[in-house]
């Protein structure tokens, strides 16, 4: 039986030791693990639609959604309501670690320092870029 928190805001921590952090850059919604710090555009609601599946609202109100555009999986923070692209499955590696896996059955992961740590959604399998610490706030 489904009996978790229904909303519970969270940042994520990268493997880099950074935030991830939702973005409105000229209504870009871009995503990134880049903040050094928690302030409030690193805070994201975890919304439970299930035992492990989830959606994740940003303080902008809006979703982050693993959008095919162009297969660049980008992961974008403006989607205005939950849909398919905006329904993650949340994998607890260990205590305190997930992994997200995209309605695409790709694994989130952080992409490269020189493109600005942008979240992709598209990993095949899992591995360290794609492991998140759960920060419950």
């Amino acid at each position: 039986m489904f009996d978790r928190m229904y909303r519970r805001d969270i940042a994520l921590k990268t493997c880099h030791n950074r935030f991830v952090t939702a973005l409105n850059h000229q209504g870009g919604w871009r995503v990134n693990g880049l903040a050094h710090r928690l302030l409030g555009w690193e805070i994201l609601s975890l919304i439970y639609l299930s035992d492990t599946h989830v959606a994740l609202k940003t303080a902008h109100s809006r979703y982050l959604s693993a959008a095919d555009e162009d297969h660049r999986w980008q992961i974008y923070g403006g989607a205005d309501r939950i849909l398919g692209w905006e329904v993650f499955e949340m994998v607890e590696v260990e205590p305190g670690r997930i992994s997200l896996l995209t309605s695409h059955g790709r694994w989130v992961r952080v992409g490269a320092e020189s493109l600005g740590y942008p979240l992709l959604g598209d990993a095949p399998s899992q591995r360290p870029e794609c492991v998140f610490t759960r920060v419950f706030l």
